[in-house]
């Protein structure tokens, strides 16, 4: 019998977190598993989806639970949406529910109480308050699963929560030696003697795109070649103005280039010298797992899921938080030390091939959907 999985989402982004669960819906086994996308709003994600060619059913609701972290607030506005979440269980003979958001776990493992359908919490970020209601979640799920060791620490309530860690999936492709494609340099008048900088994530203060940009003003000033940056993702905070009005304040408006969201990131590393990640509270980080299969070096902070992805100075090289000094030192470092940087790759190579295959993923989650439908 073939299992039916809903997977809801709100729909008013895109990110790691819907890539990583379109990859799962992808690769599942059609056979077993029948998965239902369901989106709450158009949006990003409907446009994304279209662009795509996925097929997936508009639901709108009314208020999703989980926007402030008050329990009473919370419980209303489960209850405000549980009327047609419900009506879409019955109708579409969900017997698994896959959250990948707290606004959608909260709404949807709330809104299907008393009903028989079993619901996986997938915790894929780091929470961002204490609400009671994290105490709940046991009680709420039948099974939860965290993308990394900080994610698991950060949301477990007493010894007896049971956790499953299970790394996000990243397609694994062939390693080969980075070539430069210079149409895009080219475009946008980059020497080939320049070195870039490439910062990809959605545009919000936590990310810390504003840090990336001066770190592109620290090292034009320390190392005697062009230094350009690519800001790759959503601006969902409406931050680019302030984030231009910064480079120009630097005087390096003119090598900061802004792209905005796409599907490419592998194009846009092939043009890159280094994968530049400045967030302290990454709950995974799969970009960076993806330059380092590709062979594009990564320089990190030293802080949540980027401590259990890079090695530091064996994968890649991790740096103090919120320090440009030590960012802009790290990146000469591996400049001027050809055998590191080289060495470097090959082992993120390798270790990123070993641990972050795409099947093992597939096979622990199918595992979770095969034990919750008996």
């Amino acid at each position: 019998m073939v299992t039916n999985i809903a997977f809801p989402f709100i729909g008013d982004s895109v990110g790691g977190s819907h890539i990583s669960t379109l990859t799962l819906i992808r690769h599942l086994d059609t056979t077993k598993f029948k998965p239902f996308i369901v989106v709450h709003e158009e949006g990003p994600l409907s446009d994304f989806l279209d662009r795509e060619g996925y097929e997936y059913t508009l639901l709108p609701i009314p208020h999703y639970a989980g926007t402030t972290p008050s329990p009473l607030k919370i419980l209303a506005d489960a209850a405000r949406s549980a009327k047609p979440i419900r009506k879409y269980l019955k109708s579409s003979n969900i017997n698994i529910i896959h959250g990948n958001d707290i606004r959608v776990n909260l709404t949807w493992s709330l809104s299907r109480l008393c009903m028989p359908n079993k619901f996986i919490w997938h915790q894929r970020a780091l929470p961002k308050s204490h609400s009671p209601f994290w105490h709940a979640v046991p009680f709420l799920s039948d099974k939860i699963i965290s993308i990394s060791r900080a994610v698991e620490t950060s949301i477990r309530r007493g010894k007896g929560t049971k956790i499953q860690t299970i790394h996000n999936p990243i397609e694994v492709r062939t390693p080969t030696k980075k070539k430069k494609n210079t149409s895009l340099r080219s475009q946008l008048n980059i020497p080939k003697s320049a070195i870039v900088l490439t910062f990809i994530g959605r545009l919000v203060s936590y990310k810390k795109p504003d840090l990336f940009i001066k770190i592109v003003h620290s090292l034009s000033k320390k190392i005697d070649r062009p230094i350009h940056g690519f800001i790759v993702g959503p601006d969902q905070e409406h931050l680019t103005p302030d984030l231009k009005e910064l480079a120009s304040s630097l005087g390096v408006s003119s090598n900061v280039h802004f792209f905005g969201f796409t599907s490419e990131v592998e194009a846009l590393f092939r043009e890159s010298n280094y994968l530049i990640a400045p967030c302290a509270v990454e709950a995974f980080g799969r970009t960076l797992i993806e330059a380092m299969m590709i062979g594009l070096p990564v320089v990190a902070a030293n802080a949540g899921g980027h401590k259990e992805i890079v090695k530091d100075s064996e994968t890649g090289l991790l740096c103090e938080v919120d320090n440009i000094e030590d960012f802009t030192s790290k990146i000469i470092q591996l400049e001027t030390q050809a055998t590191l940087k080289e060495q470097i790759i090959l082992q993120a190579q390798n270790h990123t091939q070993k641990y972050y295959a795409l099947d093992s993923h597939i096979s622990q989650i199918s595992n979770i959907y095969n034990k919750l439908a008996k």
